[in-house]
């Protein structure tokens, strides 16, 4: 996860960097980077939503029952391997969220136009509403597991 977020993230600090390098006469142009750099986080918070779709849908799914009845000899991570990796994309977006409001406070002492700073609560909202529904679903995942080695379903 972490080579994504870097990949998704990286081009995006470079052109928020940009901005602090701007000479305060230049409105204008200061401006249209800031347009960029709310287009920028709005591209991320919609992968972000892709991935919190896929996430409620696995949660949907795993809190049905599928997995119960004839199925219950099938683990829904048996391995350990899908709640590693939410684990990791709480990490990376807790990481995310934490740099963005660095990056806002450092970069812009606080003060964006009203295009970024809308982008940037957008996607504080996302990210945070994405981190809550991995926790969720890293939770059932252990629940499911625990009744499954318990004989429980």
């Amino acid at each position: 996860m972490s080579t994504t977020f870097k990949h998704l993230f990286g081009p995006l600090q470079r052109a928020l960097a940009r901005l602090r390098r701007l000479p305060q006469r230049l409105p204008a142009f200061r401006a249209l980077v800031e347009l960029r750099c709310a287009r920028r986080l709005d591209r991320m918070g919609k992968r972000l939503l892709r991935m919190r779709t896929r996430i409620d849908a696995m949660s949907r799914h795993l809190g049905s029952g599928a997995l119960d009845g004839p199925a219950k000899r099938l683990a829904a991570d048996e391995d350990g391997n899908l709640r590693r990796m939410l684990a990791g994309l709480r990490e990376e977006v807790g990481t995310m969220r934490r740099d963005l409001a660095l990056w806002h406070v450092r970069e812009c002492g606080g003060r964006t136009g009203v295009r970024l700073a809308a982008a940037l609560a957008r996607l504080n909202g996302i990210a945070g509403d994405t981190w809550t529904a991995a926790l969720h679903l890293e939770n059932q995942l252990e629940e499911h597991e625990r009744l499954r080695l318990a004989g429980v379903r």
